[in-house]
């Protein structure tokens, strides 16, 4: 929420509506994932100088910590999302001077491994953790089939499912599609028929 004039991270208590600000400062910041095992909120926040950067937000239940950066550099790094094990963070980077899905252990955030080869973002992983989804450059959904995420992470060969025809509103950092718990099914925001012959 903006309202206090920054865009800040609240979090609402569903039974009683009490709501309290977890994160709050003067930097835009939009909140990508809660992990799996409820011990992260992941969020992008924007600052002059480093752009965009990934944070993380520690919970103990409903209990927020103390916020820290996952990955803070020159380049824009966003759109976080942790692995169901929470060993594993993927992410979009343009600090090739492109964007591109990127996996980074966690929380170290040591040893960045490419994902995309020809232009991609949005990661969201599978609910078992072995196949990452992200959408390439020209616009299709692809999957990666993760060999293994255990110690050492071995990505498979990324192979295009679909045309997304994905809808990305202009300098937001969103996911703005998801996949089913069996990795079969995906919502997305995507132009309709009638938008995309007007637009070709």
């Amino acid at each position: 929420s903006d309202r206090s004039g920054s865009r800040d991270v609240f979090l609402k208590n569903l039974i009683d509506g009490k709501e309290e600000a977890v994160v709050s400062n003067k930097f835009t910041k939009v909140t990508t994932q809660w992990s799996r095992d409820g011990k992260f909120v992941v969020y992008t926040q924007m600052e002059p100088g480093t752009n965009r950067d990934i944070w993380v937000l520690p919970m103990d239940g409903l209990k927020a910590g103390q916020p820290v950066a996952y990955l803070r550099t020159k380049a824009n790094e966003f759109l976080g999302q942790l692995s169901p094990d929470s060993r594993w963070m993927a992410y979009t980077s343009d600090e090739s001077g492109r964007r591109e899905v990127y996996v980074r252990e966690f929380p170290s955030g040591k040893s960045a491994i490419n994902i995309s080869t020809a232009g991609g973002e949005a990661p969201r992983w599978s609910a078992d953790g072995r196949e990452l989804f992200f959408i390439g450059a020209d616009g299709k959904m692809n999957v990666m089939a993760v060999k293994s995420a255990g110690a050492v992470f071995e990505p498979g060969t990324a192979v295009p499912l679909f045309s997304a025809n994905w809808v990305r509103p202009p300098n937001e950092p969103l996911l703005d599609y998801d996949v089913s718990a069996d990795g079969k099914r995906f919502v997305v925001t995507t132009a309709a028929p009638d938008s995309i012959s007007a637009a070709l």
